[in-house]
């Protein structure tokens, strides 16, 4: 897992792959939201990302809600999920976020990174560039 900020782009990159947890989630996102929401954000959520249950899901909420005064109208959130079972959580994540009151941000949940990356107004393959670095840089392990 891993934040990328790219400020003249008003742009940040959450990456999250098989080894991460629900608790790095939560710790991921406090520190995002103390350093200052960007205007547009990707959350890419790997084919091999572990699953968060549904309740999991839900409790994400309340703390996403408290970047309703951070972020500026017209923000825009992308969540790519891999996998159907990934994306059937996106969707309860979805639901459960169109309750909070006064967003500033609107949320689309993408199955691939170029109609992501499209709707963000940024390039596919600067994204995956990024997440390039991040996986070279990380040691192999073979199974």
């Amino acid at each position: 897992m891993f934040i990328h900020t790219v400020p003249e782009r008003d742009f940040t990159l959450f990456y999250f792959n098989k080894n991460d947890s629900y608790r790095n989630i939560l710790k991921i996102l406090e520190k995002y939201l103390e350093a200052g929401p960007t205007r547009d954000e990707l959350f890419y959520f790997d084919s091999d990302a572990r699953l968060i249950t549904p309740s999991l899901t839900k409790k994400l909420i309340p703390i996403v809600a408290r970047s309703t005064t951070l972020r500026p109208p017209g923000s825009r959130t992308a969540v790519l999920l891999g996998r159907d079972s990934l994306y059937g959580l996106g969707r309860i994540y979805k639901a459960a976020e169109n309750k909070i009151f006064r967003r500033p941000w609107v949320t689309r949940l993408f199955r691939d990174l170029q109609g992501a990356a499209q709707w963000l107004n940024v390039d596919e393959y600067f994204i995956a560039d990024i997440v390039s670095e991040y996986n070279a840089s990380r040691p192999f392990v073979s199974c």
